[in-house]
């Protein structure tokens, strides 16, 4: 438990920093796609660390796998470290956190309402291979339910991918709100399929799918979006604060997901639609702009 609470904090002092140096280092014109790539090759990797580890698993054992992690993770911090040209900046020393945050332009700060709002039906997506796993069980058995719900899981890995690059590539071509306000709605497809009765094989191919796409969309163009709207000097403060704003969301949502799935799986995704469709209404409705004030 405190390996996985450490890991995530390095996660979340890390994202902030790679959205800031990534924005610096492209274009207006290219943020999308600049996102949108970097999305989809750590979906990538998503995809091929699982399948590496069941190679390797009987081959070195648990503990030589998570010895061998280190490996990449050294190598990631290496290349920054000495291939990533940083474009010089005037420094901020005296820059504080909440008054960081009462600077932030007008159009942001309901940006981040948006987000907020749709946030809350933004559930762990290990939900979905519980829920495939308990329906599949009474007909394909325990394990044979959870090997083709973990199968289905790669499959949403490898839509979300794609997804990622797509919907970036569209970003650079059409307003950034629009099309992460369409990201958003979407997610209410997964959800009502989620709502019908049985337990089909096509009926979970569409939510995992469907929840490739929506996802792909949402973490690609949150920080596009987010890099555009912020002026460059305070682009730190910006991303940090919508990384925190999504950290809350997920663990609301999460919490409040699981808790109503417990009660009713249709309560659960009924506040998963009414907080898409919410967000993704604040998100278009924000004015057109480079800055979004």
């Amino acid at each position: 438990m405190l390996g996985r609470v450490t890991g995530w904090m390095g996660r979340g002092a890390r994202t902030p920093v790679r959205n800031v140096l990534m924005a610096d280092a492209t274009t207006p014109e290219s943020y999308g796609r600049a996102s949108g790539l970097e999305r989809a090759m750590d979906s990538v990797g998503a995809f091929v660390g699982p399948i590496l580890s069941i190679v390797l698993l009987r081959a070195v054992g648990m503990r030589a796998i998570f010895a061998l992690t280190l490996i990449p993770g050294l190598a990631a911090a290496i290349a920054i470290w000495a291939l990533v040209d940083e474009r010089q900046h005037q420094a901020r020393p005296q820059a504080q956190l909440l008054s960081g945050i009462a600077t932030l332009p007008r159009g942001f700060r309901k940006y981040l309402v948006g987000v907020g709002i749709a946030g809350l039906g933004d559930f762990s997506n290990t939900l979905l291979i519980l829920w495939a796993t308990q329906a599949w069980t009474p007909v394909y058995g325990m394990a044979r339910g959870a090997q083709l719900a973990m199968l289905f899981y790669v499959g949403y890995n490898a839509v979300y991918a794609v997804s990622c690059y797509v919907s970036g590539a569209l970003a650079d071509r059409f307003p950034k709100r629009y099309v992460l306000a369409t990201g958003y709605s979407m997610a209410i497809v997964p959800a009502f399929a989620l709502m019908m009765p049985g337990a089909s094989l096509l009926k979970f191919a569409v939510v995992f799918a469907m929840s490739g796409v929506y996802m792909g969309s949402w973490e690609t163009l949150e920080s596009a979006t987010a890099a555009e709207t912020l002026p460059a000097e305070i682009r730190g403060t910006g991303f940090g604060v919508l990384a925190t704003v999504n950290g809350i969301g997920d663990f609301l949502s999460s919490a409040a997901v699981g808790i109503l799935w417990s009660i009713t799986p249709r309560a659960a995704m009924g506040l998963v639609v009414v907080a898409s469709v919410v967000g993704s209404a604040i998100i278009a409705s924000n004015r057109p702009g480079t800055r979004l004030s």
